[in-house]
Formats: C-alpha cells, sequence, structure tokens
C-alpha cells in the first residue's frame, strides 16, 4: 500500500509540474557576447523567447551594442588594468539585462584574427587570466565557465557567420533543401572566409554542425593574413624584399600623391611613395592569391595556394564586412546590391590610375582611405575570380551586411550555436534511457565544477524527468 500511494504521490507531483512549466516557454532570455577583436572588445547583449521544440530555432534580437578599447590583445604581456577593463564591460552588461535574470544569462568571450596570431604560450596565459576575472562572482554575476573563453578558429568564425547569416534569412525557419542556404564570404581585418554547404562530396575542410535537429556538411576555410589589414601589410612586405636596402620605394597599389612612412628591416626611415600602377599592383596580388601548379594540388579543386575548395556552383552569397565598402565606392553593385565583377575591376583600375588629389574631388571616399579603396577594388575581383571561382558575370553574389536590418555578424551565430549545444548535450547525456530525456530547450546539463549553480535555469523538464525515473524503478520493484 506503502507503494501505491508514492506511485500515485509521485504522479500527481509530475502532473503539477508540468501544470507550471508551461510558463517557461515562451520566457525571455538573455545572452551576452564578448566580441575581442584586434582593435577592441564589443559587447551584444542578444534576448530570444525560449522553445520547448528541438527543431525550432530562436529568433535572437540584438538588444545593445558596443565597442571598448583598446583590443584585449593589449593585455596579452601588459597583465595590470584587465580586472578593471573586463569589469567595465560587464557592468555595462548588468545595465541591460534585467537582475533577476543575470544568473541564467551566459556570457562569452570569443577573439578572432587578431588573438590567432598570437604565441600560444602567451594566448593560454591571456585566456586564464581573463577565465579568473570572469569566474569572479562578485564581478561577474553571469553564467560563466571556463570553456565560454576561446580563441575562435577562422573556421568557426565563417561558420558561425554563416549560421547568422541564414538564419536572418529565415533558412532555419523550416525544414529547407540545402540548395536553399545561403554561402558566407568575410572579409575581417586579419583574415578571410568562406562558408557554404557544397552540391557536390566534400574531400577536405568539412565543418559538421548540428542546429535545430539537424545536420549540415558545411565546406568552411579561413586565410589568417588575407583581411583587409594584412593583406596590405604582405604587400608592403613584397615591396621591401624587393628592394631591401632602399629608404624610398615605389608602391604600384597607393596614389600619386599618398605616400605613406614605414620602416626598414634595420629600423631605418622608408618611404613609400604613391605611384597609382594598377597593374603592377595586380602583378604582386597575384603572388599571394594564386593557386599551386596542378602536381602540387591534392585534393581538387584548389583556391589559394594548395588550399582545396569544392566547386561553388550556381549558389548565391552573401559578401560581408570589408567586402562592403569598395563595391559602394567603385558603383560596382545593382539596385538590389548584386556584385559585377568585372565592372569592380574596371572601375577600381580607372580608380587606382588617378592621383590622390583628383580621387578626393571626384570620389565620396575619406582621405585616409583612399589608396586602400585602391587596393581593395583589384583585391576582391581577383580573390573572387581567379581564387574562389566565381563566374566573372554571376550576379549571385549580393554586397551587403544586413538582411531587413538584422546584422549579418558571426556574434549572433555563436550565441545560437551555443545555445543550441546547451540542449543537444542534455539530449546526448550518456546512458539516459529515450524516456528519461527532458525535453525543454531551456533546459541545460547539471553544471560541471567550473560553472557557478544557477537558480533561474528551468528546473522543470528536470524534474519531470526525475519523477518518471522514479515511476519505472517502482514499478519494477513492486513487479
Amino acid at each position: 500500500m506503502t507503494k501505491f500511494y508514492t506511485i500515485v504521490l509521485t504522479f500527481a507531483v509530475y502532473l503539477y509540474s508540468i501544470v507550471t512549466c508551461v510558463n517557461s516557454e515562451g520566457e525571455t532570455q538573455f545572452g551576452v557576447m564578448l566580441d575581442a577583436g584586434s582593435s577592441g572588445t564589443k559587447i551584444k547583449v542578444y534576448e530570444w523567447q525560449n522553445t520547448r521544440v528541438v527543431t525550432d530555432i530562436p529568433s535572437m534580437d540584438l538588444r545593445y551594442g558596443h565597442k571598448f578599447t583598446p583590443g584585449i590583445g593589449r593585455y596579452a604581456t601588459h597583465r595590470e588594468g584587465l580586472t578593471k577593463y573586463l569589469s567595465t564591460i560587464v557592468t555595462k552588461a548588468k545595465d541591460i539585462v534585467p537582475e533577476e535574470k543575470w544568473t541564467s544569462t551566459p556570457i562569452y568571450l570569443m577573439a578572432t584574427a587578431g588573438a590567432r596570431i598570437l604565441d600560444g604560450h602567451i594566448a593560454l596565459g591571456l585566456l586564464n587570466r581573463i577565465r579568473n576575472v570572469l569566474s569572479n562572482t562578485t564581478l561577474n554575476p553571469f553564467r560563466f565557465r571556463g570553456r565560454n573563453v576561446r580563441i575562435l578558429s577562422g573556421e568557426e568564425e565563417g561558420v558561425f557567420a554563416w549560421i547568422s547569416l541564414n538564419a536572418v534569412n529565415g533558412f532555419f525557419d523550416s525544414v529547407k533543401p540545402m540548395n536553399e542556404s545561403l554561402g558566407l564570404l568575410e572579409m575581417g581585418g586579419g583574415s578571410t572566409q568562406i562558408a557554404f554547404i557544397p552540391s557536390t562530396p566534400l574531400y577536405a575542410g568539412e565543418f559538421q554542425i548540428f542546429l535545430g535537429g539537424r545536420r549540415f556538411d558545411l565546406y568552411a576555410h579561413s586565410y589568417l593574413f588575407y583581411g583587409a589589414n594584412y593583406i596590405k601589410e604582405r604587400v608592403k612586405n613584397i615591396l621591401k624584399a624587393s628592394s631591401p636596402e632602399s629608404q624610398q620605394i615605389d608602391h604600384p597599389c597607393r596614389l600619386i600623391g599618398d605616400d605613406e612612412n614605414g620602416t626598414t628591416d634595420s629600423g631605418q626611415p622608408l618611404k613609400f611613395q604613391g605611384t597609382s600602377e594598377p597593374s603592377k599592383c595586380l602583378q604582386v596580388l597575384r603572388q599571394l592569391v594564386s593557386k599551386a601548379p596542378d602536381d602540387r594540388c591534392f585534393p581538387k579543386p584548389c583556391a589559394i595556394g594548395s588550399v582545396y575548395q569544392p566547386s561553388i556552383g550556381s549558389m548565391s552569397f552573401y559578401a560581408t564586412q570589408g567586402f562592403v565598402y569598395t563595391p559602394k565606392t567603385m558603383g560596382s553593385l545593382d539596385a538590389d546590391k548584386h556584385l559585377n565583377i568585372t565592372h569592380l575591376k574596371a572601375a577600381s583600375i580607372v580608380y587606382c590610375e588617378k592621383s590622390f588629389e583628383a580621387v578626393k574631388a571626384e570620389y565620396s571616399v575619406k582621405a585616409k582611405f583612399a589608396s586602400d579603396e585602391c587596393m581593395m577594388g583589384l583585391y576582391i575581383p581577383l580573390l573572387l575570380q581567379e581564387s574562389y571561382q566565381f563566374d566573372p558575370q554571376t550576379s549571385n553574389i549580393v554586397v551587403e551586411d544586413s538582411i531587413q536590418g538584422n546584422k549579418i555578424d558571426w556574434t549572433m551565430g555563436a550565441m545560437l550555436y551555443e545555445v543550441n549545444m546547451l540542449f543537444q548535450s542534455w539530449r546526448l547525456l550518456p546512458h539516459t534511457p529515450v524516456s528519461c530525456q527532458p525535453v525543454s530547450f531551456t533546459a541545460v546539463p547539471a553544471p560541471p565544477p567550473e560553472v557557478r549553480p544557477s537558480s533561474a535555469l528551468s528546473p522543470c523538464p528536470a524534474l519531470q524527468t526525475v519523477l518518471v525515473c522514479v515511476l519505472v524503478v517502482i514499478m519494477e520493484t513492486r513487479h
């Protein structure tokens, strides 16, 4: 009889938990992402509504965004000031996220290309110091564990941006064919990324992600030192190598009258003199983006050097960040912002043949970016046409940073991925009977030792799971 009453009581509590837990669906959730770039740390606070359905991917809204300087790399070798720097950022997040949501709000710090050039030991030391600061519950009330701080691989950065792009475009709203997804072209300061779902088998560069209960097999590659800032430095290095003893070097990618000062390898003053010679500039750029000969390209086809890339086929792409500015300057976009590669190259050659003064008079471009626009106007068509193998007549590239006002940003993709992984980790717990798996998107696994307890996390699915398992055990014992 005692067992009978225990069963009845347990079942009653289970029913109560179902009723009282209904409100967790549709509950507002927040997440804090710190984008630790080379020039500063951007804080992004996202807001979304919870869902209990595994195939549903929440629609995230950017509640707040702001950039704090300097970049986190400043504290790689200068330890003092890191705590104050991070405290200022966390304080701003506390101002945005309601206090009752602090303990259920995850916070992440992810560093990008600027940190990928650090020595491994220096980078590890920096990450550990950041973890120590954010583990301080007095300073940081948000939900945190050690792996929330990391340096992203270039491929992760590209894939997260791909998730963001396809999320804001509605690809995940329902089950759609893979060929309806959009490909991503991203140009940062330190690296450039390409990510897409190919229509042919993948031989290398595969990046699998699980999102909304589905698996997506992406090709993703990141080219470090091929970003907008580093490509300029690499061009200068080639020019210096060709005239190692000179203190004045002709720079064909800079406009006449727009010289740049630098230093030789021995520390002597060096002047890069703009010569406005686009044909010579293209020769230098080709040294950087040319593909390897056939006998050194395995598997085929290759993009830059011996890096494999499957055919892009007829897929539509969005080109973001550093791809956006120069095509606008050159007038190479149609009304729907489709890029005309042929026009961009031709218009950039005309632009690059002009003097600095002529460009300032004829184009809507800031003086400090005038020569940069010349180089990027030649670099982008080379990269797209000769490396990535886009048809020069294609109209499948849209140059845009947002869709219907929603920013295409890797940070939102990273937040979506991390939130989804929290749910997936519940579903993939080892030795958990199917009947005892939780069913809520908001559920998270029991925190490991480095995770602080979070009373605001929805306990309902876990409670229901435990109660069901207790009923099973009692019934088996009774028999």
